[in-house]
């Protein structure tokens, strides 16, 4: 767990900062977007003032990610449990996570339940950039099915275009299809293409929400 500190893993140094608006024990009550927004200005001072600054600073809500643009080339978070991913007009990009289990049963409040949702993050040995990810997503209680997309860090859009479901058991039963959604404020997508799979050389991350 960091607390404004800075790891190195890999290679790659991150820097995070929990939730502010959580206490253990409940006994204090924290609130509000304006907590947050602040914290979030904190861990980017640290960050700002490190050399070399760190790859990847790793919050609890978007709200923080703004103060980073710039200053990091990732940001990554959770908190909505709703995968989606944008560019910052500095060039920063946010990974927001979906739901890895932690919404409880909230997760079956929806309908269809929340969907069970990771990424494998790559990255270039050299330059420490993220070059490509997988979203991996598997279907909520109920469902059948689980869809694997690749996306290029240049490129919004899948890599090969769209991705078959692959059903886990026959059974019947709703399923879910992830349809990946972006912020209008980041730039539009490059044009499409492939690459060689970058997972012999480069790193991975697996972030959670």
């Amino acid at each position: 767990m960091l607390h404004g500190q800075i790891a190195t893993v890999d290679g790659l140094r991150i820097i995070g900062m929990g939730d502010p608006r959580f206490t253990p024990d409940q006994s204090v009550e924290v609130s509000g977007e304006d907590v947050v927004a602040a914290a979030g200005q904190r861990l980017a001072a640290v960050a700002a003032a490190t050399r070399p600054p760190p790859e990847i600073a790793v919050v609890h809500d978007p709200v923080e990610a703004a103060p980073f643009d710039g200053v990091v080339p990732l940001v990554l978070a959770g908190h909505i449990h709703r995968r989606v991913t944008w560019l910052l007009p500095g060039g920063t990009r946010v990974f927001v996570q979906g739901s890895t289990g932690g919404a409880g049963l909230r997760a079956l409040q929806s309908q269809p339940p929340t969907p069970i949702e990771c990424s494998v993050l790559y990255f270039d040995r050299a330059t420490r950039k993220l070059q490509a990810w997988d979203d991996i997503t598997v279907a909520g209680l109920g469902g059948t099915a689980a869809q694997i997309q690749r996306y290029l860090a240049t490129d919004q859009s899948p890599v090969g275009g769209p991705v078959p479901v692959i059903t886990l058991t026959p059974s019947p039963g709703p399923t879910f299809t992830l349809t990946p959604s972006f912020a209008p404020s980041g730039p539009s997508p490059g044009p499409s293409g492939r690459t060689s799979d970058p997972s012999p050389s480069g790193r991975r991350s697996r972030p959670g929400g």
